[in-house]
């Protein structure tokens, strides 16, 4: 692996919460992403691998389904809720366990911690875990969770509250300079391997302001290292979970650890009881707050401006609106998509604002036998690469090529935030690219 698949790789991290069957690694190494912001993966209560909705019936998987593709994870967490139950009084073992799961996953996607703690509290109690060591199966418990009072802390631990007060309002970046300057000619091209040109804004955690990455490449709500969670008083509920390994380097670390913020205002917003990962410190891209799309979305409409991130009515007008959906096989990363054009095709893409190259083309854009000794694919090669993106067309000649990344075909960096307006309304969803002039990239 190269130096720029390696800058590519190194922010974006998989994390193994399992509280479920174990999966085999090169499942796991499936979970990354790419830029700057960590990806947390999980994988359910039930084995899902080989399970999807479609396999049950019921006006609560259906809403369900909408609610993923709509990417209304609240309505998400409370359908799997009704499954579970459902499935519970129908004597279906296997639809509660895997709705049981969604609700776990859902609850992490939201940072509800209480949730979290009381979807593995109510597996424990009604005797899974144990059924599965008597059948000689693994644990549903199969790491820290297995000697953590999950029973005790879905009783302590306090639901997420939200309040958003109304208004347009204006997130400034910190580091504005870097986010919107293309600096002289080819600029764009030289803030490729640049994640200081990534937005970053001030988030206020636990009363203590403090500077955090703004990344819509994030699928969980926050993620932080630890010497910044000692530091913002964020309490440990779960240490000692599963190895936190990157695509591209050595795992960070063996303590990673599930804490609680009592409070976190970010403009507008604020959240008290928050769920927070927390990561080993000691790595330059990972040493830090990151705040991702699920928490960002709670402001419901919001676009990535010239000054900053601005809540409410955008600055510029939008023409050209794109649908956006949910997609999650249930046992990986989720991720927000719409559709765009590469290669003459129409595929999924999706704008992620912690990723530092304008573009990242993944396995489906892989030029033809761009393949290892074997038939692996390789990973240190980049294309020449032209997209079709609302409307805008988007170039890169050295777009790094990144074969884990199966889904969406590419992303869209960073970058495009110094000649672009980024606008999302998560009322519809909705995604909007508005150029302020008619460069490309």
């Amino acid at each position: 692996m190269n130096a720029r698949t390696s800058l590519v790789l190194a922010g974006h991290i998989a994390l193994a919460v399992l509280a479920c069957p174990v999966l085999p690694a090169s499942a796991h190494a499936l979970g990354g992403g790419f830029g700057l912001g960590q990806r947390l993966q999980t994988s359910g209560a039930a084995d899902s691998r080989g399970t999807s909705l479609s396999q049950y019936s019921g006006n609560s998987t259906t809403e369900m389904e909408g609610a993923q593709k709509s990417y209304n994870i609240s309505k998400l967490l409370t359908s799997s809720l009704s499954c579970r139950d459902d499935g519970m009084k129908r004597g279906r073992v296997s639809q509660a366990l895997f709705c049981n799961t969604v609700t776990y996953r859902a609850a992490l996607i939201l940072a509800d911690a209480h949730q979290v703690f009381s979807t593995l509290s109510w597996a424990k109690q009604t005797g899974f875990p144990a059924k599965e060591r008597a059948g000689g199966g693994p644990s549903t418990f199969g790491n820290a969770f297995d000697r953590a009072d999950v029973v005790q802390l879905a009783k302590s631990v306090p639901p997420i509250e939200e309040s958003l007060a109304p208004g347009r309002v204006t997130i400034p970046y910190t580091n504005a300079p870097s986010v919107t300057s293309t600096g002289s000619a080819g600029g764009v091209s030289r803030r490729a391997d640049n994640l200081r040109a990534v937005p970053m804004v001030t988030v206020s955690i636990n009363q203590k302001n403090i500077e955090a990455v703004a990344d819509t490449g994030l699928s969980y709500s926050i993620v932080m290292d630890q010497l910044h969670a000692n530091a913002l008083g964020v309490t440990t509920l779960v240490k000692g979970l599963p190895p936190l390994g990157t695509l591209g380097r050595n795992p960070v670390g063996m303590d990673q650890r599930l804490g609680l913020a009592k409070e976190l205002t970010l403009g507008p917003l604020t959240l008290h009881n928050v769920l927070v990962v927390v990561v080993p410190s000691g790595n330059s891209t990972t040493d830090r707050v990151v705040l991702g799309l699920p928490l960002l979305a709670r402001l419901k409409r919001f676009s990535y401006e010239e000054s900053g991130i601005v809540v409410g009515e955008a600055s510029r007008k939008c023409s050209a609106p794109m649908a956006l959906s949910f997609v999650s096989s249930w046992n990986e990363d989720g991720k927000v998509v719409f559709d765009a054009r590469a290669d003459g095709k129409t595929v999924k893409a999706s704008i992620d604002t912690g990723a530092a190259p304008p573009l990242v083309a993944g396995s489906q854009l892989q030029p033809p036998g761009d393949t290892q000794a074997g038939g692996a694919a390789a990973s240190n090669e980049a294309r020449y690469l032209k997209v079709d993106v609302g409307g805008r067309t988007l170039r890169y000649d050295d777009t790094p090529v990144v074969p884990s990344l199966v889904s969406p075909a590419f992303l869209v960096g960073a970058p495009i935030l110094a000649t672009s307006d980024i606008q999302f309304d998560f009322n519809k969803p909705s995604l909007c690219i508005v150029p302020r002039s008619n460069k490309g990239l």
